[in-house]
């Protein structure tokens, strides 16, 4: 992994912001698994993969927002 694109870097993490390969049919499995969006915002109703193309694109062009992977 290469440290440049690297948002948090430590001996046990490594964050860095979300690329359009990492979205994908395990993404959204886990996006729309009841029990990992538990006490999350999203997971109440099911999202497709054009709802997570259209959430990537704002996040990506957005100033204020960042989405980590």
């Amino acid at each position: 992994m290469s440290t440049k694109t690297a948002f948090v870097l430590g001996s046990k993490i490594y964050l860095r912001p979300l690329c359009r390969k990492d979205l994908n049919e395990s993404y959204l499995s886990w996006l729309n698994d009841p029990q990992v969006t538990r006490y999350m915002e999203t997971g109440v109703f099911p999202t497709t993969m054009e709802e997570l193309e259209k959430y990537y694109e704002e996040v990506r062009s957005s100033q204020n927002q960042v989405c980590l992977g």
